[in-house]
C-alpha cells in the first residue's frame, strides 16, 4: 500500500463525498482549500501512526547478518551496532557446529548482548518505523504488511478530525486500536529467557 492510496482511503473515511477520488487526484486535492489543510497533515500523522504500530511490535522481524561474540575476561557479549534499524531484540540464535538453536541472553544495553558462548549469532529483531515526512512522495511503499497498512487511514481520521468531530476521530482510534491489537505477527521462535540489566 503506497502513502497516496492511504491518504486517499483516509479522505474516503473522513468525506462521502470524495468517494470517487483515486491517487491520480492527490495533486488537486494538495491545492483544493476543502482539503489542502487535511493534506498538508497527513504525512504527520501517517508517520505518528507508523511510530505506534512499532512501538506496539506488529511490524515484521528481520534477522541480522551473521554476527561473532567477542570475549572480555571470561564474558562474552554481542554488539549489535552494525544493525541500523534495530528497535527491538527479538530472539538470538546461535549457530553451533551447523545447528541453529535460540538462546538465552543478557540485554545490556539496546546493542550490546552479553551471550552464553563464543560463536556465530544472528539476531531476529524488530527494525525501526519508517519514516514518512512532508516530502516523501505518494508512491512510496508502506513496509507493512497490507492487514496492517489498510488499518492507517483510520489512526489519520483519528488524528485529523479530533476537533471537528471528536466523537468520530475517538470511534475510528477505538477500531485502529482494537483491529490492531487482533493481529499476531510475532516470531512463532520460543525465547525462553531474557534478563535486562538497567
Amino acid at each position: 500500500m503506497t502513502i497516496g492510496e492511504i491518504k486517499i482511503e483516509a479522505l474516503k473515511l473522513m468525506f462521502a463525498n470524495v468517494g470517487t477520488m483515486s491517487v491520480n487526484d492527490l495533486e488537486y486535492l494538495d491545492s483544493d482549500p476543502n482539503y489542502a489543510d487535511y493534506m498538508t497533515k497527513m504525512s504527520g500523522s501517517i508517520n505518528r501512526c507508523l511510530q505506534r504500530i512499532t512501538t506496539l511490535l506488529k511490524v515484521t522481524c528481520k534477522v541480522s547478518n551473521s554476527l561473532v561474540a567477542s570475549q572480555d575476561d571470561g564474558v562474552y557479549t554481542l554488539d549489535l551496532s552494525s544493525i541500523n534499524d534495530l528497535y527491538s531484540v527479538a530472539s538470538l540464535d546461535l549457530y553451533d557446529n551447523g545447528i541453529q538453536r535460540n538462546v538465552e541472553y543478557t540485554e545490556i544495553t539496546k546493542t550490546l548482548l552479553v551471550v552464553p558462548k563464543q560463536g556465530t549469532y544472528k539476531v531476529v529483531y524488530y527494525p525501526m518505523a519508517q519514516e514518512v515526512t512532508s516530502i516523501t512522495g505518494n508512491s512510496t511503499e508502506i513496509d507493512l504488511p497490507r492487514n496492517i497498512a489498510c488499518l492507517i487511514p483510520l489512526y489519520v481520521k483519528s488524528e485529523l478530525l479530533e476537533e471537528e468531530e471528536p466523537s468520530m476521530a475517538a470511534q475510528a482510534r477505538n477500531q485502529f486500536e482494537a483491529s490492531l491489537e487482533e493481529i499476531d505477527i510475532a516470531p512463532k521462535t520460543v525465547q525462553r529467557k531474557v534478563r535486562r540489566v538497567v
